[in-house]
C-alpha cells in the first residue's frame, strides 16, 4: 500500500489514496480527505480534510487536523488542534489539546490541558491536570483528580470522583505549565467548577457546583454546593458549604 511521507517541507493533496501510513516530521500540509492506517506527526502538521483512519492517530510535535477524525486510537504527546468531531476507541492527552467539536469515545484520559466542547465516553473519563469542556462530560465513570482549575458545564456519569491530585508522601504536586487558553495552578489549589452534577455515585472535593444529584452522595472538603438532591444518602464534611439540601 502506498505511503505519504514529509520529512522536510511540504504539501501534499491527499487525494482517492488509501494509505498504509502518514508521516509528518518537518513541516507538512495535507489537503483533501486522507484515508489512512496510521498518522504521526512529529513536526508541525496540517491536515486540511476530513480524516478516515483505521488504526492510531499520534501527534508528538504541533498538530492542526481541521476536519473530522475517525480513528481508532489518538494519542497527543504535543499540541493539537481538532477543527470538527472526533471519534475513536481511545484519547488520550498527555499535552496540550483543543477540540472544537464533539468528542464520542470509549475511553478518555486527560495529563496534561484539555479544552473540550461536548464529550460522550462509554467507559471512562479520567483528568489528571486540567480540563475546560464547555458543554457535557458524559461517561459510565468520571475520576477528576486536580492539578489545577477545571471547569465542566455540565456532568452525567454512574459513578463520580473528584480531589486534588497528590504525590506519594501526600504533598500536592506542583508543575509548572501554562496552557493558551487558561493557566494551570502552581499553588496546589485545583477546584472544579461546574453548573450541574449527576450521577449514581458521586464523592467530590474541592467543587463547586450549582446543583448536584445523586442517590449515595458525598460532599468533601473544600465544597461549595448551591443545591444537594438525593435519593438514598447524603454526607457532607465540615469543611464544605451546602446551601440546600433535599432527599427526593
Amino acid at each position: 500500500m502506498a505511503e505519504l511521507k514529509i520529512m522536510g517541507s511540504g504539501s501534499f493533496n491527499a487525494g482517492d489514496e488509501y494509505y498504509e501510513q502518514v508521516v509528518i516530521s518537518g513541516s507538512g500540509k495535507i489537503t483533501g480527505d486522507l484515508k489512512c492506517k496510521d498518522i504521526k506527526i512529529s513536526g508541525t502538521g496540517k491536515i486540511e480534510g476530513n480524516i478516515d483512519s483505521d488504526g492510531d492517530i499520534k501527534t508528538s510535535g504541533t498538530g492542526s487536523l481541521n476536519g473530522n477524525v475517525r480513528a481508532k486510537y489518538i494519542t497527543i504527546a504535543g499540541s493539537s488542534k481538532f477543527g470538527g468531531n472526533v471519534k475513536c476507541d481511545s484519547f488520550r492527552i498527555s499535552g496540550t489539546c483543543k477540540v472544537a467539536g464533539d468528542v464520542d469515545c470509549r475511553s478518555l484520559k486527560i495529563a496534561g490541558a484539555a479544552v473540550l466542547e461536548n464529550v460522550s465516553a462509554s467507559e471512562e473519563a479520567i483528568i489528571n491536570g486540567a480540563a475546560n469542556i464547555s458543554g457535557l462530560l458524559n461517561a459510565e465513570s468520571v475520576a477528576v483528580h486536580l492539578d489545577g482549575d477545571s471547569n465542566v458545564e455540565e456532568i452525567g456519569c454512574t459513578k463520580l470522583y473528584v480531589s486534588r491530585r497528590r504525590d506519594e508522601d501526600g504533598e500536592f504536586k506542583v508543575k509548572i505549565f501554562n496552557f493558551t487558553l487558561f493557566s494551570m495552578s502552581r499553588d496546589g489549589k485545583g477546584v472544579l467548577t461546574a453548573e450541574t452534577i449527576e450521577g449514581d455515585d458521586i464523592h467530590i472535593e474541592y467543587t463547586k457546583a450549582e446543583v448536584v444529584r445523586g442517590a449515595k452522595v458525598v460532599i468533601g472538603q473544600g465544597c461549595e454546593i448551591g443545591r444537594v438532591e438525593y435519593t438514598d444518602t447524603l454526607e457532607i464534611s465540615e469543611g464544605a458549604a451546602v446551601k440546600e439540601q433535599v432527599k427526593l
